[in-house]
């Protein structure tokens, strides 16, 4: 009984992996073929470039400026290029803020480096906190992380995310006494004076 049944389910397999072989041999040689066709086209760009070089034709390549090469894709080369020459840190404790010297120099101008600092430290441990990233971090600290460390200053929240004592009540400066001066003050005033003693 179980025989019959191990041997369906071997041939099932067998089918299922025979398929997927032949499905898989036919999209490599879809895949040469179109290889084959883009390389017949650059061979045949190329013999036709080598006909207008003879010719005295103006070839493609003469018509491009030799200092600036494209890409395929169109991206100009020299802009990738300047592009990879920002050099990108990471700011924060946990390195979540990556900004180029210039951006950090112009958010410092803007707003001082301790702001700065502080700011970069608010986006960088929410960063770390919910797992979110950013593709510009100078425009997160502009549209949100000044805005975060004024109102955390404003709302009178100390680092540690503490409140600091403060409400209808007690909303004062509370005076600073040495107790033990003060329970000397008390004890000295409560015992009578000894009688002096005339004559």
């Amino acid at each position: 009984m179980i025989a019959p049944q191990l041997d369906e389910d071997s041939k099932k397999y067998q089918e299922k992996c025979d398929r997927i072989k032949a499905a898989r041999e036919k999209t490599e040689l879809k895949n040469s073929e179109s290889e084959l066709k883009n390389d017949e086209s650059a061979l045949k760009r190329e013999k036709s470039e080598l006909k207008n070089d003879e010719s005295g034709g103006v070839s493609v390549s003469d018509s491009v400026s030799d200092s600036v090469s494209v890409h395929p894709t169109g991206v100009n080369k020299r802009a990738r290029e300047a592009k990879q020459e920002k050099q990108r840190h990471k700011f924060g404790q946990y390195g979540h803020v990556i900004l180029s010297d210039d951006e950090f120099n112009t958010l410092a101008a803007e707003h001082g480096e301790p702001q700065t600092n502080e700011a970069i430290r608010a986006v960088d441990e929410y960063c770390e906190q919910s797992g979110k990233r950013y593709k510009n971090y100078a425009l997160v600290l502009k549209k949100w992380g000044f805005k975060a460390v004024e109102e955390k200053a404003r709302s009178g929240t100390t680092k540690q995310g503490i409140k600091q004592q403060g409400n209808k009540f007690n909303n004062f400066q509370h005076r600073d006494y040495d107790f033990d001066v003060l329970e000397r003050r008390i004890l000295n005033s409560q015992i009578p004076p000894e009688p002096k003693e005339t004559g």
